[in-house]
């Protein structure tokens, strides 16, 4: 599980890059994102999945909370900007990957603490 949550936190890390310090290579690909609002929300949601990922690494249950309620923000943000279907698809399927990595430890996630 420690692999995946690298590999997406990574992932992550390298999109929010790409849109602070390659802005017009991102906004090509993501044309409605020229929007503030929107491009301030994608920007906001990379940090919160590092967040999450983070939360679901130290078996906290908001963790997991967090990335479902992420997935669909990123979701309706790709309809909005008009992204790539492969980015569209890939939000999806992450939080998918996730979810069947902690499936075999779901007991562990703890509540509180």
């Amino acid at each position: 599980m420690t692999v995946v949550l690298v590999l997406l936190a990574l992932a992550t890390l390298n999109a929010l890059a790409v849109a602070l310090f390659r802005r017009g290579f991102f906004l090509e690909r993501f044309p409605g994102a020229h929007r503030p609002s929107v491009f301030a929300a994608y920007i906001a949601c990379g940090l919160l999945i590092i967040v999450g990922l983070a939360g679901v690494y130290f078996w906290k249950q908001w963790g997991v909370v967090l990335l479902c309620l992420l997935t669909g923000i990123v979701f309706i943000l790709d309809l909005l900007a008009h992204a790539p279907m492969f980015h569209i698809i890939a939000g999806p399927a992450a939080l998918a990957i996730v979810l069947l990595a902690i499936q075999p430890v779901r007991t562990r996630f703890r509540t509180r603490q």
